[in-house]
């Protein structure tokens, strides 16, 4: 990896963002695998590596783009809440969720949908961007349940 010389660019990108430049990243490196430059390779593996372990774990739940576009909407002082989606239509037992993001018009489903009812993903995601939110954002799930009950 590139260190603190005089050809050190500074760079610096939003949390939110980071799950899509790492995306970004892995495009480059695969373009780079297939076009014979293994010495930039190389070099993007080192980028996303870097990149990679700044992705916080929870973000991961949802598709990059939509994450970066789920914090800038919170960033910019929409309102915002997150909520489970019951998924009941998979035939074994059990019931499972998505995680959806709603801020202003809009609303985001996680990638995955098999998520296990009761579990804490609803309230890590909303814990997450509350963490990242200006201040003066108003979450519209302060007092709400956090998710369904699981399976009675």
């Amino acid at each position: 990896m590139p260190g603190n010389r005089r050809t050190t660019v500074p760079f610096e990108v939003e949390e939110g963002d980071l799950p899509m430049l790492a995306r970004a990243l892995l495009i480059a490196r695969n373009t780079a695998m297939m076009s014979g430059h293994g010495v930039a390779q190389s070099r993007l593996e080192d980028y996303i590596r870097t990149v990679g372990a700044a992705v916080h774990p929870t973000s991961k739940l949802f598709d990059e783009m939509a994450w970066s576009e789920i914090v800038m909407a919170v960033m910019g002082g929409a309102d915002w809440s997150v909520q489970a989606e019951e998924r009941n239509w998979r035939w074994i037992s059990g019931r499972e969720i998505a995680v959806t993001v709603s801020a202003g018009d809009r609303t985001w489903r996680s990638q995955r949908t098999d998520l296990p009812a009761g579990g804490s993903d609803v309230c890590d995601v909303r814990d997450l961007l509350r963490d990242m939110a200006p201040v003066g954002s108003r979450c519209l799930d302060d007092g709400a349940d956090p998710a369904p009950a699981g399976p009675r």
